[in-house]
């Protein structure tokens, strides 16, 4: 499956990755990647600072 720029996991039917300012967003695997910024359109999940920890939690889902 194509990866998003930024990608970090994909659990379920959703992709994670980082905006190039650091946020986590989540996108669902079927989302078209768009050409200009490589990613998937998604739903914002957790601010740069919080994204370790949110990581972490979502490992133990």
């Amino acid at each position: 499956m194509e990866k998003s720029k930024g990608h970090i996991a994909f659990i379920g039917n959703y992709e994670y990755y980082l905006s190039a300012s650091g946020d986590l967003y989540r996108a669902h695997v079927g989302n078209v990647i768009a050409s200009d910024t490589q990613r998937r359109h998604g739903r914002f999940e957790a601010p740069a600072h919080m994204v370790a920890a949110y990581v972490e939690r979502l490992k133990k889902l």
